[in-house]
């Protein structure tokens, strides 16, 4: 089936406005560049066939984000768990410290990963669609065919408890940091009792 001139430029544009992102959100949630590039290029080639078949798209930036986020949850249900031989087999050296910088990197987006991974798969999905790929709540509610209020609250809920994990893991490390400060503090306490 041959797609028409329009259908095409609404492809193109729609390539150029979020190929970025979409690849974005994709190494975001498998943290794999090739992995990320591939279901990238699924996703387009999905939204290909899908101009082929609709001519007209009412919002292409949903549709997009749809069926990315659905080729994501089928990568999820594929998924299998690679072992620390696996990983040595394929390249990998624990003692190679010639990127420093790489590694610094690295570290401090595990950090906001592992603070994301805190959150239920809902509440991560809301922050990543809202603060990550800049959509309006009442663009996610479109995507997820939700209520905009519900989708709102939402976001509240999730930015809230990540706030929450986010101080209590800045406590835990200050405490791990200072025990004899922490130590005294407790002891000036137990003797100013009467």
């Amino acid at each position: 089936m041959k797609i028409s001139k329009k259908s095409q430029k609404a492809f193109i544009d729609t390539y150029n406005l979020y190929s970025d992102s979409i690849s974005r959100m994709c190494f975001f949630k498998t943290q794999d560049r090739e992995l990320a590039l591939d279901l990238t290029q699924q996703a387009f080639t999905n939204l290909w066939e899908y101009y082929k078949k609709n001519p007209t798209v009412d919002n292409p930036k949903a549709l997009i984000y749809r069926i990315t986020h659905n080729l994501i949850i089928d990568w999820y249900r594929k998924k299998k768990s690679e072992s620390l031989d696996k990983l040595i087999t394929d390249g990998y050296e624990p003692h190679d410290v010639g990127r420093r910088q790489d590694i610094l990197q690295y570290a401090e987006f595990e950090h906001t990963v592992d603070a994301l991974e805190r959150l239920s798969p809902a509440e991560r999905e809301l922050i990543v669609l809202r603060y990550v790929d800049d959509f309006s709540p009442r663009q996610i509610a479109k995507m997820t065919n939700k209520k905009e209020n519900a989708i709102s609250v939402g976001i509240h809920r999730a930015v809230r408890n990540l706030k929450g994990y986010v101080r209590k893991k800045y406590l835990h490390k200050k405490l791990q940091k200072n025990p004899e400060e922490n130590n005294e503090q407790s002891k000036d306490t137990e003797t100013s009792r009467p």
